[in-house]
């Protein structure tokens, strides 16, 4: 239930990033793109996932998402705050319906959501992960 929830606010969080596409583009499709963007960063638990089961395949085992706490890593590898800066330099110019105003559009109330669902600004840093062997320390 908990997943559930959170899932959802990934939805909610963004709508307000959404409707400012939606404003500038006038464009529903570019609004409705970045809600399903943001669902789609969390595919990178697939690489946790099937880095602790292997290629087993168990909606109700990903789902439970106890491969973080079992394994005592995190390498979610699409969730960094160095993916954030890479989103705003390459937006410089871009305008409101590109792909990658629409990325940076997701990805921002993505990564604060998880920020604080987790408790940790410093998490979400691929660098500092990488720099204590990508283990989970958040319980």
């Amino acid at each position: 239930m908990k997943l559930a929830i959170h899932e959802l606010l990934h939805g909610l969080v963004t709508a307000p990033f959404a409707y400012l596409i939606y404003i500038n583009t006038g464009s529903s499709f570019y609004a409705l793109t970045s809600i399903v963007a943001t669902y789609l960063i969390d595919a990178d638990h697939l690489f946790d996932y099937f880095l602790f089961y292997g290629a087993k395949i168990s909606p109700k085992k990903f789902f439970k998402m106890d491969y973080f706490k079992i394994s005592k890593k995190a390498y979610v590898p699409l969730h960094g705050w160095e993916w954030l800066a890479l989103l705003v330099i390459i937006n410089i110019g871009k305008e409101w319906g590109s792909v990658e105003r629409i990325l940076l559009m997701a990805y921002i109330p993505h990564m604060v959501l998880d920020t604080i669902n987790v408790g940790s600004v410093k998490f979400y840093s691929l660098i500092y992960r990488a720099s204590i062997s990508f283990k989970h320390i958040i319980t």
